[in-house]
């Protein structure tokens, strides 16, 4: 366990030395942020006073590019939002934002959280994605740095006393989820497709050993390389599978499962070309949920009808951080944010939130408190309260799917 939150004492001291933080930054900020870019100082025994960096390492480009876009959005309001409840409180301190992109690559996370920490930034938001965050954890356990992942949801990076905190429940929550949705649903033979990677992976583990503890028979499936520039290889090998299955089963009892980001449209269009594939139903997770793209290609929305796709994604309470968040974005950006937005807000949050309740930018006393501060504070998603391992410990999952023509909740699990 981690230790409880201590209580700084605020000591009046006749001098204060202070060092002064690097604010070397990628970005110009917005004019209404409300950040003024100004050396940052480090904590005194008189307290926090000046600027503290906190990068956001945010899928910027690549497969999670419109998700980034949002987390982005969301994440930038979120410093805003907090440096004005500092002035509000009189406080002598405020967050300068640095946003650097993923691009939604494990090898470029790592390059950009090295440059963040020449930046003398050791608190930083991100990465999105499991396989990004796996690789980025040795070098920041050994230098100190806190990572709060807004979206990395992999079980095998659930670790107790690390260095890692994450906004979002793990996959052994969302697995069994989705294994009972397609229960639910009818089908009795699940055939998997997935990502090759850390997410991938967990995913379609739980997944697979709760359909088959269900009593459900689960398929090798594919799993693919989600660099590959196309999938006619892949596609042509799940609709020789599907179809044993459909001749044995029946195609109302055959369902196929994909993990993938936005990838799932171009297999989506290699899949349409074999009829077996949409004559059966598809099932998705957080990954593919609300993919602007696969609504907006006349081939994918075609599939995507055809085949009643339905996915899951971690679902927020409802309150008016909530709905903020949401107004702020529709605003910016013209739609409806995905998940991932409300939690890369209240990432910034509870790390805020931790620097001024212990009033040092210590990261070995953040990690130790923030699970702590997280316990009674409601953000974007509602309760931040984090497991033992750090991650969120709220687990309610939304049903989408897509109707006429744009994504739609049509339930909650």
């Amino acid at each position: 366990m981690r230790k409880a939150l201590i209580a700084i004492p605020i000591v009046v001291v006749a001098i204060i030395v202070s060092v002064a933080m690097s604010l070397d930054s990628d970005m110009e900020m917005p004019m209404d942020t409300g950040m003024e870019m100004e050396d940052s100082v480090m904590p005194m025994e008189a307290g926090l006073e000046g600027t503290v960096n906190i990068g956001l390492l945010l899928p910027l480009s690549g497969d999670l590019a419109s998700h980034g876009e949002e987390e982005r959005e969301a994440a930038l309001l979120a410093v805003s939002d907090f440096n004005d409840y500092l002035v509000d409180k009189g406080s002598m301190w405020s967050f300068n934002a640095i946003v650097e992109d993923s691009e939604t690559k494990p090898v470029a996370a790592l390059e950009k959280v090295q440059g963040l920490f020449a930046k003398n930034t050791k608190v930083v938001i991100g990465p999105a994605t499991s396989a990004a965050l796996r690789n980025t954890m040795g070098y920041t356990s050994a230098n100190g740095i806190i990572m709060i992942s807004h979206g990395s949801t992999a079980p095998s990076l659930a670790i107790p006393n690390d260095n890692v905190f994450r906004t979002v429940p793990n996959d052994n929550n969302q697995g069994p989820a989705i294994a009972n949705l397609m229960m639910n649903s009818g089908i009795e033979v699940l055939v998997p497709v997935w990502r090759g990677d850390t997410w991938g992976d967990g995913l379609r583990e739980a997944t697979a050993r709760a359909f088959a503890e269900a009593g459900g028979v689960v398929d090798d499936g594919i799993r693919y390389n989600p660099e590959a520039p196309e999938f006619s290889a892949s596609t042509s090998l799940l609709a020789n599978q599907v179809q044993g299955y459909v001749d044995e089963y029946g195609k109302d009892k055959v369902g196929v499962l994909i993990i993938a980001f936005a990838e799932v449209l171009q297999f989506m269009q290699s899949a349409n070309s074999h009829e077996v594939l949409d004559e059966i139903s598809w099932f998705g997770s957080d990954g593919s949920t609300n993919e602007q793209s696969l609504v907006e290609d006349p081939i994918g929305l075609e599939f995507a009808l055809a085949t009643n796709f339905t996915t899951l994604q971690f679902g927020t309470t409802e309150n008016a951080t909530t709905e903020r968040v949401t107004n702020y974005i529709m605003e910016e950006l013209g739609r409806i944010p995905n998940v991932y937005a409300y939690s890369a807000y209240d990432a910034v949050w509870l790390a805020g939130l931790t620097i001024e309740a212990t009033q040092t930018t210590d990261t070995a006393i953040i990690q130790d408190n923030i699970i702590s501060v997280a316990e009674n504070h409601v953000g974007a998603v509602g309760s931040t309260k984090l497991t033992e391992q750090g991650d969120l410990a709220a687990s309610d999952y939304d049903i989408w799917t897509i109707q006429d023509d744009q994504w739609v909740i049509v339930g909650r699990t």
